[in-house]
């Protein structure tokens, strides 16, 4: 039998199968599927960023400059969440400057928000921690469903592949293996998933 696990950025579906005669497929358990993909991280971030700068901030920057504001999370994305591999050790605080990544935003942070970004000079920290908060919610639904599955489904997983673009985490990528390694034969990502 093996598992296909597509991770894409809004949803993570979930199918098993086995190979019959003829080259031909059958399923063994019904496809499951639950709204984790890699934009739940971008949420997560987003709620982070709340927390630092107000929500009435963020609410403002969507409603007004929501370019900058999608600039500043894919920024997020390629500094922050695609390099995250969960090892401590290769982990380098981020430090999210607001004067070059969204310095609209500053006009509309006020109160202790604002005191403190001043003092930091605008700039917030991403420590490792943070970070892994942001992905563990995401990670631990999808480590679920996997595991639903491999209940559901009679014998042994032989594969699992793994495609679609959050399949590409390193993070997400490490967890499953750690999960699943000793379970599943072989765990493949596509060069291209």
């Amino acid at each position: 039998t093996f598992m296909i696990l597509v991770c894409g950025a809004n949803i993570v579906d979930l199918t098993t199968h086995e190979l019959l005669e003829n080259n031909r497929l059958n399923e063994i358990t019904e496809r499951s599927g639950d709204l984790c993909g890699g934009a739940s991280v971008d949420r997560e971030f987003i709620k982070f960023l709340r927390r630092k700068v107000g929500d009435s901030t963020i609410n403002k920057l969507l409603e007004n400059h929501y370019g900058q504001f999608q600039y500043m999370v894919q920024e997020f994305c390629r500094r922050v969440k695609l390099p995250f591999t969960g090892n401590r050790n290769d982990f380098r605080t981020y430090e999210l400057d607001l004067d070059e990544v969204c310095p609209v935003l500053k006009q509309y942070v006020a109160g202790t928000s604002k005191v403190k970004l001043e003092k930091d000079d605008w700039i917030i920290d991403l420590e490792y921690y943070d970070v892994k908060s942001m992905f563990d919610p995401v990670v631990d639904k999808i480590l679920k469903l996997i595991n639903g599955h491999l209940t559901a489904s009679t014998g042994t997983c032989a594969v699992m592949f793994l495609v679609g673009g959050f399949s590409e985490s390193k993070y997400l990528q490490t967890r499953i293996k750690q999960a699943f390694g000793a379970q599943i034969g072989e765990i493949c990502i596509p060069k291209d998933p």
